[in-house]
Parts: structure tokens; C-alpha cells; sequence
């Protein structure tokens, strides 16, 4: 059985892990917290045969994500779609655990996705990066099916670190959650400097948070049920 101290210590955790799901709610409510997928080889061979504007143009590992619409038209200049963009790769000092930030920048405003380097099909797209494979991003316009593709080299630093990666999920994987929080919030200040060389101070910040396919469900139900709990 559980002591008096222990069952204070766990109802603190499963509170805050629930009013983290509901920040997320929130943050995708005003537009600044937004959808991210990694797609397999396998998965990206079926959605590109629907898709016209990508047939031809993507192929492999894809981290796809999606933009809030005021930062897609900022992107849009008169020559195209123009998304500097890098990647940062750290180690949580508390776990061990790696996490991936893929920095994307159109004039003030930044787009950061974080990726918790855990999971099997994230193992899988590690290998084909440190097997000198390209970074493949699929970035969508929130409100529309418009979506560009860009790839990224990754550096010899980066690949040195994914190989460093304990890709196992967590036993209790609900403490992902609360770390990738802390992730994201350290990604929503660090933001001021950590960007693209030459782009300006962001002004405005939005983020994806990628969770392996192992957890995305679970972390849904939680979403769902912090959604149902706002509406009493």
C-alpha cells in the first residue's frame, strides 16, 4: 500500500501532468501550440500518391508539422515560400533523455518543434539520419492544404548525439509529458536567441510537440479529457 506521503506525491504529479495537457489545449486554442507527425517511408509513399502538390518531391523519413496561419503568409514573399531554419539537439540532465528542436523562423516569428528522441519509429528515422540521410520537413499552412517541403544536411555534431540517444520509452512514459513541458518552455524563452543566423528577435513564438506513437494516443485521452473538464 501506498503511504500517506506517497499518495500526496502522486496526486501532485497526475494534477500537473493534467494541467500541462491543458496548456496544450489552450496553446492550440489560440494558435501557438500546433500538430506535428513524423511519417514513415511506408506512410509517406500512400499520402503523396493523394497529393499532387507533393508527388514527385518527398520521399523517406518526414517530420511534418504545421504553421499558424499569420506566420505561412509572413513565410510567403514574392519569390516563394522563404523558411530559414536549424536544428538543436540536448540532453536533459535529469534523464538523460535527448530531445531534437527544429528551429523555423519567417520574419518575427518562430516555429519550434520538439521532438522527445524516444520511440520505435523514432530509432528508425535516427538510423537513416546517421546514415547520412537528409532532414525532410513537410511544413503546412494550419488552415488549408497548402504545404512546402524543405531539407536540411545534419551536422556531424547532431548525428553524434543522436547516436548517443536511449530511444527505450519510459516504463511510467507519463513522465515524457511533464519533461517535454519543461522542454517546451525552455524552447519558448530560449527562443530569443537561439535562431536562424541573420533572422531578427522573434516577436512571436509557436510550437509543435512530437510524441512517439507508443504515447500520441494516451496523451490524447488526457487532451480530451482537460477539453471535457473546461466545458462544465
Amino acid at each position: 500500500m501506498l503511504t500517506h506521503n506517497e499518495k500526496s506525491m502522486e496526486y501532485e504529479q497526475n494534477w500537473e501532468r493534467e494541467q500541462l495537457a491543458a496548456e496544450m489545449v489552450y496553446g492550440a486554442a489560440i494558435g501557438k501550440v500546433t500538430s506535428a507527425r513524423l511519417m514513415s517511408p511506408e506512410e509517406l509513399i500512400t499520402v503523396v500518391r493523394d497529393r499532387s502538390d507533393l508527388r514527385g518531391k518527398v520521399d523517406g523519413w518526414c517530420l511534418c508539422t504545421e504553421l499558424p496561419a499569420a506566420m505561412w503568409e509572413q513565410a510567403h514573399g514574392a519569390g516563394g515560400m522563404v523558411l530559414p531554419h536549424h536544428l538543436t539537439v540536448a540532453e536533459m540532465q535529469s534523464s538523460g533523455r535527448h530531445y531534437l528542436a527544429v528551429v523555423l523562423q519567417a520574419k518575427e516569428w518562430q516555429h519550434r518543434i520538439c521532438v522527445p528522441l524516444v520511440g520505435n519509429e523514432t530509432a528508425r528515422w535516427l538510423k537513416a539520419l546517421e546514415g547520412g540521410a537528409a532532414l525532410q520537413l513537410s511544413v503546412a499552412n494550419g488552415t488549408s492544404e497548402m504545404a512546402a517541403v524543405f531539407r536540411s544536411d545534419v551536422s556531424a555534431g547532431a548525428i553524434e548525439q543522436f547516436r548517443k540517444a536511449n530511444t527505450t520509452v519510459p516504463d511510467d512514459w507519463r513522465v515524457l509529458l511533464a519533461e517535454a513541458m519543461k522542454f517546451m518552455a525552455w524552447n519558448d524563452s530560449v527562443a530569443l536567441v537561439d535562431r536562424p543566423p541573420g533572422q531578427p528577435v522573434p516577436s512571436e513564438v509557436s510550437l509543435s510537440l512530437l510524441f512517439p506513437a507508443e504515447v500520441q494516443a494516451e496523451l490524447e485521452r488526457m487532451a480530451d479529457t482537460s477539453r471535457g473538464r473546461k466545458h462544465h
